[in-house]
């Protein structure tokens, strides 16, 4: 009977040391959550980014080591936007967006350009956007997904009914 008298009273919480163990999860919740999130592989680093895309409403720009290439989407059969929203946003209550998409654009002949980019902060999330509206207000054709391409979404926006959807449909004349 010794050792269950023992074992009992080693395991038992005490309030200290209850406080102790919420006072180490919240630090933990801390640095992994805000600090070393930033450190994995899907995290943009300076030496990650090796030139710029400028959307448009009418063409795309890449540029990237001392040229430019000119996309005109008149040209473009299929845009397929795969999207993250803006570095560092919360999406619940442990995930963190990485600000970290992927556009791809097929052309009348067949040739694919894939493009990923980043997207800094709420205000460029907002003007992209916006481009995205003038391009389903001049229909071209668009297909959008969020998160791992697991959610549909309309403007980068995943937070819509599906009668919400219909409406900006009507509202963008998109199909």
């Amino acid at each position: 009977m010794a050792f269950i008298f023992l074992a009992n009273n080693y395991f038992a919480l005490s309030p200290n040391r209850l406080l102790l163990i919420m006072m180490l999860a919240l630090v933990f919740n801390f640095l992994v959550y805000h600090f070393f999130l930033r450190l994995l592989p899907d995290w943009v680093k300076q030496k990650d980014i090796t030139g710029t895309i400028l959307f448009s409403g009418e063409e795309i720009i890449v540029k990237h080591e001392n040229k430019s290439d000119h996309i005109n989407l008149n040209s473009i059969r299929q845009i397929d936007l795969h999207s993250d929203a803006y570095c560092g946003k919360r999406l619940g209550k442990y995930y963190r967006c990485n600000g970290i998409s992927e556009i791809r654009l097929t052309d009348d002949s067949g040739v694919v350009f894939n493009f990923r980019y980043f997207i800094k902060n709420k205000n460029q999330f907002e003007q992209l956007s916006d481009i995205l509206g003038l391009w389903y207000k001049k229909h071209f054709p668009i297909h959008e997904k969020a998160h791992n391409n697991n959610l549909m979404c309309f403007l980068m926006d995943v937070g819509y009914s599906y009668s919400e959807i219909q409406r900006l449909k009507k509202q963008y004349d998109a199909s």
